[in-house]
């Protein structure tokens, strides 16, 4: 996602979020990963795992709001800053040391700020 944001290539970002949402989001609110993506899933869709790669959360949040930044902040699921901000908020408030997860989100911030999309 954030190589198609780079690129421009909006059709295939929407797609790709489009099918991370169908897919990889946990909606179910009493399970651990609730609002995180699954980390791995087949092409079908089937979930390979039902737990989340930190890493991959920051990769989302990031490819969000380059897009955002982009094509602006879209409607329905391609609101994208909004997207990106909820999934900032819960990585904050998720488990783990507080000093970790603050500088992470800090480190995030940042990178996001400047915008590196041309």
């Amino acid at each position: 996602m954030i190589i198609a944001a780079q690129l421009n290539k909006k059709a295939e970002f929407d797609a790709i979020w489009n099918w991370s949402k169908t897919y990889l989001y946990v909606a179910e609110t009493n399970h651990p990963s609730y609002g995180f993506f699954a980390w791995q899933a087949r092409t079908n869709g089937v979930r390979m795992s039902q737990f989340v790669a930190p890493d991959g959360e920051e990769y989302y949040v990031t490819a969000l709001y380059f897009a955002a930044h982009r094509w602006g902040k879209g409607t329905g699921i391609l609101r994208l800053q909004d997207a990106g901000g909820r999934m900032l908020i819960r990585m904050r408030q998720s488990g783990g040391d507080p000093r970790n997860r603050a500088d992470a989100v800090a480190r995030l911030k940042q990178l996001c700020h400047r915008r590196t999309v041309v």
